[in-house]
């Protein structure tokens, strides 16, 4: 069964990544027991965003012996679960574009309350030679995709969960 309000393979009583309660529906009057769960499923799902944070694991690099390495990387959060409910969050500088790839790998980052959770995920790279801009988009039963957009395109992962306890 999936949890109702994040959508996510549960069994037993509470679902383990959101904590809303697993309710079975007794009697005849199926649609406004569903439409009541639903409802209170909505209004799970915005108080589970309201200290949840998101960002990417963001790689810097410098040149080292004619060769260009990784310098380090570290997790930069810079979407909340409550900004996400206003609309698609934007990492506020622009990033150079990977040339020569298909797709780009990212690591996205989730951070909710004392849990923190790492999700690999890829998207399709833009063609052109352009700067570019990440961002996120909350989907319905607390998912996000990832978007990369530049002046001339968008390219959007499929849909993660950001439900993780």
């Amino acid at each position: 069964m999936n949890c109702v309000s994040c959508g996510r393979e549960v069994s037993g009583s509470t679902c383990p990544y959101c904590h809303f309660p697993v309710y079975e529906i007794l009697g005849d009057d199926t649609a406004e027991a569903g439409a009541q769960i639903n409802a209170l499923a909505k209004i799970h799902r915005s108080q589970y965003l309201d200290d949840m944070e998101i960002g990417i694991i963001l790689y810097r690099w410098k040149e080292a012996g004619g060769k260009i390495v990784e310098d380090h990387s570290a997790p930069v959060y810079f979407a909340t679960g409550k900004e996400l409910e206003n609309g698609e969050v934007w990492y506020p500088e622009a990033l150079a574009r990977i040339p020569d790839v298909q797709t780009l790998p990212v690591s996205v980052v989730i951070k909710k309350g004392a849990c923190q959770d790492q999700k690999d995920i890829v998207i399709r790279n833009l063609k052109e030679a352009s700067l570019q801009r990440i961002g996120f988009r909350l989907e319905e039963a607390l998912h996000v995709r990832v978007l990369l957009k530049n002046s001339y395109g968008l390219a959007e992962s499929e849909p993660i969960s950001v439900a993780i306890g």
